[in-house]
């Protein structure tokens, strides 16, 4: 059931919807307290200059991610950890694209209106830091923000997460 969750999500992204607006299922089949609302097709700008490298990217901590998530506010939330790492642990609704050298190969076609959270197991943001810039730099994102210290901070902070 969750793959099928996953797939459906994944489908709602790909048409440019948001996922994880955090106020309950809306019947489409996404995760348990996901929302996939339609893209009001506004650019959500958080910056406009593209920086040099992904630290210069903004991040968010896991307490501020969680009080947007309460807030029913709209967020994707991408995890950038190898396959086993995701399967055993994810923050809720996330999707899931595995770290690559090469950053996303392709446009994944995230809702333009939504702020994006990138994170992975690293100590520094290494991995979600290289996957983010490749959102900024390769695809023109500028909604793009890390998870400050990724998924043990989250897990630290005693916020859930999910098997697949």
């Amino acid at each position: 059931m969750k793959k099928i969750a996953l797939l459906v999500a994944g489908a709602a992204l790909a048409l440019g919807l948001c996922a994880c607006g955090g106020g309950g299922d809306n019947g489409g089949g996404a995760a348990s307290g996901c929302q996939l609302p339609a893209d009001t097709g506004e650019k959500m700008v958080l910056y406009t200059v593209v920086p040099a490298t992904y630290e210069g990217l903004p991040t968010i901590t896991p307490a501020e991610l969680k009080a947007k998530l309460d807030a029913g506010e709209d967020v994707i939330i991408v995890d950038v950890n190898p396959d086993g790492s995701y399967k055993t642990a994810h923050l809720p609704c996330a999707v899931h694209y595995g770290w690559s050298m090469k950053g996303f190969t392709q446009d994944p076609g995230f809702a333009r209106s939504c702020l994006i959270v990138t994170y992975c197991d690293c100590a520094a943001e290494e991995d979600s830091g290289h996957m983010g810039l490749s959102l900024v730099r390769d695809y023109g994102y500028r909604n793009v923000m890390l998870l400050k210290g990724g998924r043990p901070a989250w897990q630290d902070a005693g916020y859930p997460t999910e098997a697949a």
